[in-house]
């Protein structure tokens, strides 16, 4: 899955950068309604700067829709740009909106209406557990197929403005798409609660 993943993104810096952000679409499982969103960020504060803390700003925007993931990727720092196209695309998704933690992206896309918190099933909104410690591995066990940890976006981003390297680039929309595949799980849960 990673492999051709990289390929994909590749594919689009075959003739250099192709702009301040690109696109692409993945086939997935058939998801029953509404949608999944998961956002990757600089960091964890979206409100505006002060003299103490900095603003952080979205960097990949991944939404799971009917037999879709859809994925934006920021390549060059056009953030306010980026995150009103990322607010106009969610505004439209259908609900419910499934996000684990859901908190977390309401605050950075300012849309407040139609979440469903993930964190909520099993009683995790008190002790909220990481994702991966709630769900299974969608890349299987191969050492090839290893996502980063989402503390890792910001160096990886930092890794792609400063050295253009693409493996850092990568990374991001990658963990982004694995988190999708990991919600997936929670919400099929969710929706067949015997299932488990």
């Amino acid at each position: 899955m990673k492999l051709e993943f990289i390929k994909e993104v590749r594919s689009y810096f075959r003739f250099g950068t192709p702009g301040w952000m690109f696109s692409m679409c993945q086939k997935a499982e058939t998801l029953p309604q509404g949608c999944i969103i998961d956002i990757e960020t600089t960091g964890l504060n979206p409100d505006k700067g002060d003299y103490y803390h900095h603003q952080d700003h979205i960097l990949t925007l991944g939404i799971y829709r009917n037999d879709r993931i859809f994925l934006y990727q920021l390549v060059k720092p056009h953030y306010d740009r980026f995150r009103e196209l990322c607010q106009k695309i969610v505004s439209r998704t259908p609900t419910p909106r499934y996000a684990y933690c859901a908190h977390f992206e309401q605050s950075f896309l300012g849309v407040k209406e139609g979440w469903f918190d993930l964190a909520v099933y099993g009683n995790f909104r008190r002790h909220p557990y990481p994702l991966i410690d709630v769900t299974k591995n969608p890349c299987g066990d191969d050492k090839e197929e290893r996502d980063i940890e989402g503390s890792a976006v910001p160096i990886c981003w930092s890794g792609w403005l400063h050295a253009k390297s693409l493996k850092h680039l990568t990374e991001i929309p990658f963990h982004c798409l694995v988190d999708l595949l990991r919600e997936a799980q929670l919400v099929q849960r969710h929706k067949n609660p015997e299932g488990n």
